[in-house]
């Protein structure tokens, strides 16, 4: 209870002083959504002591949990974002010098960059 009084308290102190328009929506979205994390983690510790052998360390847990998570996390991306939807409306611009064609946009260094720190936080995550 000491930690919620705490937090709570610090949110307060940061807008302090600020014209906030209070919205119960809003409040209760937030509401919500700090409820159901604290209920998934619960259920995830719940799961985890149920294991046999049982995962002495947190880098353990995500070892296990890490490749699940990565898979969920990317067919969620995918659908929301919608990258070939992007990709292909970029390529389509023909007034667009950068993405005329498919060659110049693998060629591109930006492209590669990204994808290789994707690639390398989700190899240290599961390593």
């Amino acid at each position: 209870i000491l930690v919620v009084i705490i937090i709570s308290l610090g949110e307060f102190l940061t807008v302090c002083g600020e014209s906030v328009d209070f919205s119960m929506v809003g409040f209760l979205l937030v509401l919500g959504a700090s409820f159901f994390s604290g209920l998934r983690w619960t259920l995830v510790q719940l799961l985890l002591n149920k294991l046999v052998p049982r995962l002495p360390t947190a880098f353990s847990v995500m070892r296990v949990l890490s490749p699940s998570m990565v898979f969920f996390m990317v067919m969620l991306s995918v659908f929301i974002e919608q990258p070939q939807r992007n990709l292909f409306d970029q390529i389509a611009a023909a007034d667009d010098p950068w993405y005329s064609t498919l060659k110049e946009l693998i060629l591109s260094d930006e492209m590669w960059i990204t994808m290789g720190l994707g690639v390398g936080g989700g190899f240290l995550a599961v390593c």
